[in-house]
């Protein structure tokens, strides 16, 4: 019975030491990064990075894309580092989903509606890459960085079509045939991704910038490297005034065209450590609620940022 019982922890031990060794890394390493922490391999969005250091239960990693990231080495999520090219769970694989009769694959490019709006002639169109076709949802990442999760099976297809496909117009002008031919020979203007139709009579406006975000209460949070959710306090806004995460009194503030915020005060109320970068208006998010992203340098010197959501 002994000889049994002291075989078993042997085995025991032998496999905790196994699976330690698979979670061994080394600077230089080259190593892929799920960039939201997914709870299960399948859901998981990669990007290849290399390892800069390993500091007690943290590896620390550089994406190819200039983004840094501190991961747990101690997790029971082993899916979230992998070695680059390990045999884990297929990076992302293109299942064949269908929205309004397109399909969509990894690496295939696409123009998304940012504000996800109601009607085909109010969208506002930014390009981007398909990352991940998952079930009813394609994932879809910005050319500006920002990644998108768009469903697959709304009603409204033009949230997501094909780069320089033949579905709605982007932001075309009201139609006024009149008005053109009174105005004369249509000027030159360079399409990219033209539509197969004769180019407008004038050229198309520029779409306009998001504007303000609405009023309200921001709640501010992000996933910590646990995966839980971290609640960082709330950020209100009242027209054109603010007050950061700690309260305080109302500030002015304001909004750049590419929705680059500045605040009159600074936002206070950040965590101890954290040294404040920058902060953008970026629109809604999946669900349609305004989002704006907060930039930061972590303690340790490391890129990061968290979301304030109105009402999230």
């Amino acid at each position: 019975m002994r000889k049994a019982l002291l075989s078993v922890l042997v085995f025991a031990c032998c496999s905790v030491g196994a699976a330690w060794s698979q979670a061994t890394y080394q600077p230089g390493d080259r190593v892929e990064v799920d960039v939201i922490m997914a709870g299960a391999p399948e859901r998981a969005i990669y990007r290849p990075g290399t390892v800069m250091k390993v500091e007690g239960e943290w590896v620390f990693v550089r994406l190819d894309n200039g983004e840094e990231r501190r991961m747990p080495l101690n997790s029971a999520r082993t899916h979230w580092v992998k070695p680059a090219g390990g045999n884990q769970t297929a990076v992302n694989p293109p299942p064949a989903n269908r929205t309004g009769g397109t399909a969509f694959s990894v690496g295939q490019r696409v123009d998304v509606d940012v504000i996800m709006a109601g009607t085909p002639d109010r969208a506002i169109y930014r390009p981007g890459t398909v990352m991940k076709v998952e079930g009813e949802w394609v994932f879809v990442r910005l050319d500006n960085g920002e990644e998108r999760r768009m469903p697959l099976k709304s009603a409204r297809t033009y949230w997501v079509k094909p780069a320089g496909g033949n579905q709605t117009a982007v932001n075309p002008p009201p139609a006024n045939q009149s008005a053109a031919n009174q105005a004369g020979p249509a000027p030159s203007i360079a399409i990219t991704n033209p539509p197969a139709q004769p180019p407008p009579a004038k050229e198309d406006p520029k779409p306009a910038g998001l504007g303000a975000p609405p009023s309200g209460i921001y709640n501010a949070h992000k996933i910590s490297p646990g995966g839980q959710l971290m609640g960082l306090g709330k950020l209100e806004i009242q027209g054109n005034t603010y007050r950061g995460i700690a309260g305080g009194s109302f500030s002015p503030y304001t909004v750049a065209g590419d929705g680059n915020i500045t605040w009159s005060r600074g936002l206070t109320g950040m965590p101890n450590g954290w040294t404040y970068v920058r902060s953008v208006y970026v629109g809604k998010d999946y669900k349609g609620r305004p989002l704006i992203k907060v930039y930061y340098r972590s303690t340790s010197g490391w890129n990061d940022a968290f979301d304030c959501v109105l009402g999230g």
